[in-house]
């Protein structure tokens, strides 16, 4: 079974129990929602568009940890502790939200045993991805971790065809570069490399690993 992704699209969590309590808000790409350190007062439901969670060091350089889109929430890690936010948000597209007073979220999720055991899968998600990124970024090279993320991105949301599998999901190498931890320049060399030897190719936007190549093991996906 492949690691906990560190790209959550498609989601579980609907707004109808919280559209009573929150507001639905619609904002560009770059828009910072919070940052770390910061007494967060909101969760956040993404209805539409993709938001990036990432740290920030005293330097200023940032470190990215995972991409989350429709039906995942954003600024639950400390629902319950009431402490700063652990971390930075900010839209990785344009985006529509539900922003829900914290408050008023944790009380619907507590008054719907349903959502608690919700609430405790995705936090148990979070905390897995967490752990991947710390492998991913002290184990693994560039293009090994591009390459890994591709096989997770195919593994979750990849639809086969005759030459091989199609991510059904666009994304744009800023993208992979956020979640991989490097700079966009890199991941582009890697995913030029790695169409040049045939392994992937991009057709509409979409990416497809290739499976008459027998040099990349892309579909032996447990391994990962």
């Amino acid at each position: 079974m492949l690691k906990q992704p560190l790209w959550f699209e498609r989601g579980g969590w609907d707004t109808t129990p919280f559209l009573e309590a929150g507001k639905q808000i619609t904002l560009p790409r770059d828009t910072v929602l919070f940052e770390q350190d910061e007494n967060q007062p909101f969760v956040y439901i993404v209805i539409e568009g993709r938001v990036r969670i990432f740290l920030i060091s005293i330097t200023g350089t940032e470190r990215h940890l995972y991409i989350v889109g429709s039906g995942h929430l954003v600024g639950e890690s400390t629902l319950w502790t009431n402490e700063k936010s652990t971390y930075s948000a900010a839209t990785s597209t344009p985006v529509k939200l539900l922003r829900v007073p914290r408050d008023s979220f944790r009380e619907v999720v507590m008054s719907h045993p349903n959502l608690i055991e919700k609430m405790l899968f995705t936090l148990s998600q979070k905390q897995a991805s967490l752990l991947l990124q710390t492998e991913l970024i002290s184990f693994l090279d560039v293009e090994q971790r591009v390459i890994t993320m591709l096989r997770q991105l195919a593994y979750e949301y990849g639809s086969t065809t005759e030459e091989g599998v199609t991510i059904t999901i666009p994304f744009t190498h800023q993208e992979l570069a956020y979640v991989v931890g490097s700079s966009r320049v890199s991941v582009s060399y890697v995913m030029n490399n790695l169409q040049e030897k045939g392994m992937i190719q991009k057709q509409q936007g979409l990416y497809t690993l290739l499976s008459e190549r027998d040099t990349l093991p892309w579909f032996e996906l447990n391994q990962v």
